[in-house]
Order: C-alpha cells, then structure tokens, then sequence
C-alpha cells in the first residue's frame, strides 16, 4: 500500500485562512460584547474545522474517523457521483427544506429539527436509527446552545400552544 502525501497546496490555504481567521477573532475582543460574541463563535467554530482539515491532510492515517461513511463514498460510486444529480432526488431534498420551514414555522425550533434531521438521516442518508436520533438531538442541543450563547429566542412557532413557552402560540410578527 503506498503512503499517501500530503497535498501542500491545501495544508497552505487551510493556514492562511486560519490565521486570518484567529487575527479577526482577536480583533473581535475588542468590540463591545454584544457586538464580539458573533464573530467570535463563529470563528473560533471555523478554526476548529480548519485544524481538523489540516490534521486530516497531514495525519490521513489518523484521520480516517474524518471519512464519510455512506454508500455514495464507496470507491465504487464515484463515477456516478459526478454526474449530475437526478430530479426526483433534487426534489426530495427541495422537499425536505421546504418542510422543514413550514414545520418550524408552525411548532417552533424545539420539535421540528430533531424529527426532521433523524428522518433526513435515516431515509436519504442511511444512517441507523440508533445513530441517526441521537445524532438529530445533539445537533439541535449544539444550535440551541449557540442561540443561547448568542442571547437569541428560538422561534417557538405561529401554530397552536402545545407547550407554553416551547411548542406553538407565538404572535407573527407585523412585516
């Protein structure tokens, strides 16, 4: 088996783009903290991800967790992968967005993103149940916890109160 080199070129750009991104971080401390907690979550989340990217084209050994999984990674499918997706695909994903704004706009931010991203995951994606439901709550729980740290109201829905406070019974806005 060959060992496979890293490509430079990437590991480069990953570089610049991460220290643009910590100077802009640090830059962000001194706004007021209102005004420094968006870009400061947002880079430092940035950061993150371009570390992981260049440990993954440094380390590709190490860095196999960081492949994905599916049947549309498998060596086999590429080819297929490059031509262009077909409508009736297109379309589910279309749907699955659309729903997925309907639904929230009617039962709010606390109930529509782990059923509708368990379901994603579990039909279109192929991943099991067992992974995909918890997997759907923790991305919720992360993005609620973002709100929260971004002092941000998840939107509670225009639909009827089912849970005071969390599901329903909120008042549209006047546009």
């Amino acid at each position: 088996m060959t060992e496979q080199r890293p490509e430079i070129g990437k590991v480069i750009v990953d570089a610049v783009l991460a220290v643009i991104i910590l100077v802009a971080v640090v830059d962000a401390q001194g706004l007021p903290q209102q005004a420094r907690m968006m870009p400061t979550v947002v880079g430092i989340a940035t950061l993150v991800f371009l570390t992981l990217g260049i440990a993954a084209e440094l380390f590709p050994k190490h860095a196999e967790f960081l492949k994905p999984r599916t049947p549309r990674s498998d060596d086999r499918n590429q080819m297929q992968a490059e031509q262009p997706a077909e409508w009736g695909a297109a379309l589910r994903v279309i749907s699955y967005v659309l729903l997925f704004w309907v639904l929230i706009f009617f039962f709010g931010f606390y109930v529509v993103p782990p059923v509708l991203v368990a379901l994603y995951l579990g039909f279109e994606g192929g991943v099991r149940w067992r992974f995909a439901i918890p997997l759907a709550i923790l991305a919720t729980l992360l993005t609620l916890a973002g709100l929260a740290v971004l002092r941000v109201q998840p939107w509670i829905g225009a639909g009827p109160e089912l849970i005071d406070g969390y599901v329903g019974g909120a008042v549209m806005p006047l546009f």
